[in-house]
Parts: C-alpha cells; structure tokens; sequence
C-alpha cells in the first residue's frame, strides 16, 4: 500500500499529491521524487532490490492509482469519484460561502432595481431559481435548472449580478458560448466552473448556430451526464453540477444570439426584462470599485441565507425544476418576430400573397414558388438550411395561426391552405 495518497492521470502524465492545505497538486514524476525523498524515501536501490523506494512507490501509483480525469469538478469536493466506470479525482473544492441571518440592504436594492421590484413574478422567479440553485450546490449533486437569461440596456448591473451569482455558487465561472454555438468541440475546461457565464458575446446570428446554442441549453439544463473532452485527449462522462447564465443587451440585434422559443426549450429558459440599477456606492474609480465590491461581499451571505429560506409560491411550484419558468413578454414578442416561422409568414406574403389573394397547394409547390423568387431566392435558401426545415415552419404556423395556415388531406395527399390578407377570392 502506498504511504498516502499520490494518483497518476495517464491523459496528462502528471502525478497528484497533497499538500498541507488537503489540495491535490499536479507535479511531473522529478517533482514526485523530490517530494518523496523530502519525506524519507530512499532515491537509489539498495543490494539486491530491483529498483529504490521512491520508484516503488511511483510504479505502484501509476498501475493502481491511475485516474481518468483529475482537476476541479463543478459542485463537487476534493477526492476521489468512481463514475460510470471511470475513477475521478476531484482535486479542490469549491468555495460555498455560509448563509448568515444580516441584512443587505445594496444587495437588496440592485436586485429591486434591476429586476424591477414592482413586477413581483419576475423577483419572485430570480430568488426561486437562486434557491434551487444553491440546493444543488451544498448538495453536491447535479440538479436540472433553467439558463438564467438578463436582457436589458448597457450597464445597467446585468454583469453585476453575474459576479454575485459566481460567488454564491462556489467562486468558479466559465464560458461555454463558442461551445454552445458550435465554433468548438472541446469543453474541458467548463468541467471547472459550477457558473457558466455569457455576456458581451459577439452573437452567432444564423440559424444554425442559435439552433445547437437551444441545444446547449437544453442540454445544460436538463441532462446529469455530460462528454468531457478536452484538446488532444479522449472524451470521457463527467457528472458536473453547473448553473447558465446570459447577460444581453435588449436591441433585437442582440437578442438574436438566444435560440427560438420553440416547445422544446421553453420549460428550460428564463427570460427576465432587466432596468438599470442605481449602484448604492461610488465605482467610476479603481478604489472604489474594490470598495464597492467589499461591501457586497459583506452582505452577501445575509442574501445567501435569505435566498437559502426564501419560499417559492405554491403557484410557480415545478416537479423538475423546483421552479417554473418565467418569459417576460416584451422579449418574447422580440424573439417571436425573430422566429423562422416568422420570417416565412413574411416571405409567403410577398413571394406568394402579394396581392393578398388565398393559396392552395402542397408543400412542394410551395416550396418551388419561393425559390422560382429571384428577389428573395437568397433569403429563401438561407431559411430553408434543411430539407424538413418548411414542413416544419409551416406546422408551426399551423398551430399559432390556425385561422390562417390550414391542413388537409385530399387523394392521399397532404393539402395546404393559406387564407388570404386581404379576404379576397382566389387559386394557386
């Protein structure tokens, strides 16, 4: 048996070993020797042993002790993990700051300000998910969770509140977005962070990339298991305990970095409408912005334990989340106008309907109507990125506008009807 611990991650060729703080630190195998014969292990073999106590003992960690993974684990405790096959080894802990019955009162007010204390639901939803969110934090244990979305003008505290969430979910932040956008595969480096943070991104505005950031999202807030894969190494399965936030400026060009708000990820998103906050202290300089700073982390475990007992109404009560979600209709009317199904009710009303006259036909004929456009065959093309992408729009209007997007069968045959603008007869 080894002397204490000491575990070798083959990924890394690196040794782990704690130190006096019980963290674990990551040394290369002369390094190892040297702490090793700092505590008394002999460095040469003596007669007739095949090698010395130091190489021993290196030998035993690296055939015995091997981990798949070593390095911080979001929610999770130093030590060791056996995870669907793999041996973990967590090697430090998050930071979780202990609620206190104090008041806050800077606290309090930036989050009234901000999230415009007189809509109560909105509030109500912020500290709903900050307590299902510091649950899953002293637990240790992944839990599903909305992403936490902030749209508002520039500088009015978005980020703020980001920073305060970071501290009050272990003092860990990463950012996921050109993962969540598609424009990386590898995410190793999220496995670190129980916070993941966007904001000031310069948004991915098509499609495609707003689909998979839904995606993300969806996956992020719903899913315990999650593929660890870093540059150069094999993927692995970790079990991280993470948290989403997003910070945006509220013009559409902005929000069009956030997915469609289709059924899918409607459960697994919050949408606040952000005002600014009046900051309670001096911070336009360097002194006092660490003093600002101070402050709020005086306060912050009275908010911590104010959140840790705040009650969620019976009413936003939800089986899965804890809490249910919120959507602030100015930005889902912003995001419905920017929906694709939205954008194709637009392109039949100047391609198909331009003089606003009913259409009847299949989809195909549809379809080749748009195209046959040369004015507008480029937006078409660019809408239409799949080959499911109209029938699917088109149910979508379907089921939103039903008095206006008809369906039926006719000879076997999907029919579609489109009334007109204008109320006015007409045929295809």
């Amino acid at each position: 048996m080894l002397p204490f611990e000491i575990y070798y991650h083959p990924a890394s060729g690196r040794y782990f070993l704690q130190d006096n703080r019980d963290k674990f630190l990551s040394l290369n195998g002369d390094a190892v020797k040297r702490q090793l014969k700092l505590r008394g292990y002999r460095g040469a073999a003596q007669q007739g042993e095949n090698m010395s106590q130091v190489d021993q003992i290196l030998a035993q960690a690296t055939h015995d002790f091997s981990c798949e993974y070593a390095g911080p684990l979001a929610g999770h405790k130093t030590g060791v993990l056996e995870f669907k096959g793999s041996r973990v080894l967590v090697t430090d802990d998050p930071i979780v700051i202990e609620g206190e019955a104090k008041p806050f009162p800077m606290i309090q007010q930036i989050f009234e300000e901000l999230f415009q204390a007189g809509e109560t639901t909105q509030l109500h939803h912020v500290f709903g998910w900050l307590h299902m969110a510091r649950q899953m934090m002293k637990a240790g244990t992944p839990m599903p969770g909305q992403a936490f979305v902030m749209a508002g003008p520039r500088n009015c505290g978005k980020n703020l509140v980001q920073d305060l969430i970071t501290e009050m979910l272990g003092g860990r932040m990463a950012r996921p977005y050109r993962y969540m956008a598609g424009k990386t595969e590898f995410n190793a480096d999220l496995f670190q962070a129980e916070h993941l943070m966007i904001a000031d991104e310069a948004p991915f505005q098509d499609i495609a990339s707003r689909r998979l950031f839904g995606t993300r999202i969806k996956d992020f807030s719903v899913n315990e298991c999650h593929s660890c894969h870093g540059k150069h190494k094999d993927a692995l399965t970790l079990a991280p305990c993470w948290r989403v936030t997003i910070s945006i400026n509220d013009e559409a060009e902005n929000l069009i970095m956030l997915p469609p708000l289709d059924n899918s990820i409607e459960d697994k998103i919050m949408l606040f409408k952000v005002a600014p906050a009046s900051m309670p202290m001096e911070c336009d300089s360097p002194a006092g912005r660490k003093a600002f700073w101070d402050g709020l982390m005086a306060e912050l475990p009275g908010f911590i334990w104010f959140v840790e007992n705040f009650r969620v109404p019976d009413e936003l009560k939800d089986t899965r989340f804890g809490i249910k979600a919120y959507h602030h209709r100015e930005i889902v009317e912003v995001l419905d106008d920017m929906a694709p199904e939205a954008r194709l009710s637009e392109l039949i009303d100047v391609v198909i309907q331009p003089n606003g006259k009913p259409w009847r036909g299949t989809l195909q004929s549809l379809e080749t109507l748009l195209l046959d456009d040369s004015t507008y065959r480029s937006r078409v093309e660019k809408l239409l990125s799949y080959p499911t992408a109209l029938k699917t729009y088109m149910r979508r209007l379907h089921r939103d506008r039903p008095d206006r997007f008809k369906c039926s069968k006719s000879n076997g045959r999907r029919i579609w009807e489109i009334e007109g603008t204008e109320g006015t007869e007409g045929t295809e």
